[in-house]
């Protein structure tokens, strides 16, 4: 039996070519060296300071707030701290690790991630660990490679498949690349809630790819499923008791999967519930936990529409419908803070006996659609700090209970602290606010950005260089120049 999981739809995402470099080994680190005082590391035009003096050229002065800083300075070098947390950045030449002050820069590695995947698909809630999936030609020598930031950045490397399996022994069977196709192109792995064991989809025992946990303080491997469909998108149970996912016999080319399962594995291998799902069903979505033993998922066909969205208890294997219409949207809350956030346009207004559109609370027990916010929107996230946050054509509504804050006139995208403090960030600059006023940062593009741990700083990269601002001053301090960035993650110990 398999697993498979479509990412939870918050936003539209389009993520995730992909060459095989050199792979670190085991426990193995560089230091990037520090930057010499008459090395020209700025854009053109710009002057290099010696490293203990600050830049006599200031930056632009932004045009809100009028507070800027003078110019930036470097951050101090030091070694990666053992403790955490950190910060991991990929970009073109690899995987970097920093202090929350921007200190400690490391080569990780100069492996190159598979397109399809992302950092923050690879970072657990804790542990101190990172995980990601490398490949060569997309589909063959599929690899999912594990470092520990807290145990001197050890490297572990899985092969997902083997010398029967690879598609690359035989690349006209079409079977094959099915079972690669779940591994590199879906969800294929996640970590426990409490860091400690890593869920992942290969094909070592058998030809299509079933379920597996991976130990890291045992360095041990333990399967959990085996049957005839592709497994992928695993998802945990919020006491770590089980890992539900779906199944299918094949991917298509965009009208939908052949989806062939819906089941939730114990992990101690004791057993694997199967749930009922549609005939017609095009992909199958979990995208929450009411409870330890009761997800909250969804179908979608290729009409592009979600509906059926439903409950699946592990208890009694029942399926529970709460709204069966078309719907564009469905965003759920923690197990400690349970909603759903339903959001029906015009399309699925006229799907609906009653004719609802807007944004609408399905809360327990009975889960009827209440307090409207009669707003159309397609992108809906979930804050950990306890709220909703929905873009909309005006800016950004933050939905907390029954209030509804906002909108916010933010520009580009917006991030939230684990606190719930939102940055924004564009070509114009990076915002913050952490004082219920507004705090322009940074004056210029920004790429990318990242919250530190405790809202305490936030890591953010322009075209060509990469920044800290620190509590409580948040002044820009120079990280690294000419340091191209892709993404940027949290890494909590």
């Amino acid at each position: 039996m398999k697993s498979r999981l479509n990412i939870p739809v918050i936003l539209i995402v389009i993520l995730f070519l992909c060459v095989l470099p050199a792979c670190s080994q085991k426990g193995e680190s560089t230091v990037v060296r520090d930057i010499p005082e008459n090395e020209d590391l700025t854009e053109p035009d710009t002057p290099v300071p010696p490293e203990a003096e600050k830049p006599t050229e200031p930056m632009e002065e932004p045009t809100e707030p009028p507070e800027e800083p003078e110019g930036p300075e470097w951050v101090p070098s030091g070694p990666l701290s053992t403790s955490g947390p950190w910060y991991v950045v990929a970009n073109e030449e690899g995987l970097y690790a920093f202090n929350m002050d921007g200190s400690g820069l490391t080569l990780l590695t100069r492996d190159e991630m598979h397109r399809y995947n992302t950092l923050a698909e690879g970072v657990g809630k804790t542990g101190g660990r990172i995980a990601y999936l490398t490949a060569r030609n997309t589909y063959d020598d599929l690899t999912l490679h594990i470092i520990d930031l807290g145990k001197g950045l050890d490297h572990t490397a899985i092969s997902l498949t083997t010398d029967e399996t690879d598609p690359s022994k035989d690349p006209d069977d079409w079977d094959k690349i099915e079972m690669a196709r779940s591994i590199a192109d879906m969800p294929s792995y996640a970590w426990s809630n409490d860091g400690k064991l890593l869920a992942f989809f290969a094909a070592i025992e058998g030809p299509t790819s079933d379920l597996y946990v991976y130990s890291p303080a045992e360095d041990s491997i333990t399967r959990l499923t085996s049957g005839p469909s592709q497994g992928f998108h695993p998802v945990w149970s919020p006491d770590d008791e089980y890992i539900a996912h779906v199944g299918a016999g094949s991917f298509g080319s965009g009208a939908g999967y052949d989806i062939q399962g819906i089941w939730a594995a114990k992990v101690d291998g004791s057993k694997v519930v199967p749930f009922e799902f549609p005939e017609n069903t095009g992909d199958e979505r979990i995208i929450g936990w009411l409870d330890d033993v009761t997800f909250l998922g969804y179908s979608w066909y290729a009409l592009h529409e979600n509906y059926y969205l439903r409950f699946n208890n592990i208890r009694t294997g029942e399926v529970d419908v709460i709204w069966e219409y078309p719907f564009t949207v469905a965003v759920a809350g923690s197990p400690d803070n349970f909603r759903i956030l339903l959001a029906l346009n015009h399309y699925a207004s006229e799907k609906n006996p009653e004719g609802l559109r807007g944004l609408y609370y399905l809360d327990p027990p009975d889960f009827e659609p209440d307090f409207s916010l009669g707003t159309d929107t397609y992108i809906i996230s979930w804050c950990e700090a306890g709220f909703f946050v929905v873009s909309t054509m005006d800016g950004y509504i933050e939905i907390r209970g029954r209030d509804r804050m906002g909108p916010y006139p933010m520009e580009g995208d917006a991030i939230y602290s684990d606190d719930g403090f939102p940055a924004w960030y564009a070509n114009e600059g990076l915002w913050i606010n952490v004082s219920g006023t507004a705090k322009k940062l940074f004056t210029g593009s920004v790429e990318e950005a990242a919250w530190g741990a405790d809202s305490e700083s936030i890591l953010f990269a322009t075209e060509d260089s990469l920044y800290v601002a620190k509590a409580p001053d948040w002044k820009p301090i120079l990280v690294a120049a000419m340091f191209p960035t892709d993404e940027i993650v949290l890494v909590m110990p």
